[in-house]
């Protein structure tokens, strides 16, 4: 992958497509958001995250935005290619059971876009912008409904004593 010289222009022009590009996955989750499945997963998510302090949030979200955009982007595209990584991307956003269905077409959707962006830009910089936004709106909103403490799964049974 071509890796263009970085300039102050050229780190404010890829944030800025970056951060376009999390207000259109941020605005079309919301819309989505008006749909009973979506509703039940953001608040599954809630249940399992529990509260999150804004450190956090700030943490989780920079981290998973550097992580897996080096790893799928970066390492994996140039190697498999663009279709087989955005894929492997959606794959790895699963959860336990059908209830996380939406949110693997969600990143499946997602990886597709972000693979189409660093062919188009020539650079992780603004996928690591708009993965981190997006993953930091996410999560503050989730930890704003969630309970005080994460809770198991619902679909897990109840402890009971051994």
């Amino acid at each position: 992958m071509f890796v263009p010289a970085l300039t102050v222009s050229s780190i404010a022009c890829e944030v800025g497509v970056g951060a376009a590009a999390a207000g259109v996955i941020l605005g079309l989750t919301s819309l989505a958001g008006r749909f009973p499945i979506m509703e039940e997963l953001e608040a599954e998510f809630a249940r399992i995250l529990g509260r999150l302090a804004f450190g956090e949030v700030c943490l989780l979200a920079v981290a998973s935005g550097i992580g897996e955009e080096v790893l799928f982007r970066g390492a994996l595209q140039p190697i498999v290619g663009y279709v087989p990584a955005s894929l492997l991307f959606g794959c790895v956003h699963t959860g336990p059971d059908r209830r996380f269905f939406a949110w693997t077409l969600f990143a499946l959707g997602v990886g597709f876009a972000f693979g189409g962006v660093v062919m188009w830009r020539e650079s992780l910089l603004a996928v690591i912008t708009a993965h981190a936004l997006v993953n930091g709106v996410s999560l503050f909103r989730i930890s704003r409904i969630a309970p005080s403490e994460p809770q198991k799964l619902s679909s897990d049974p109840p402890n009971e004593p051994v």
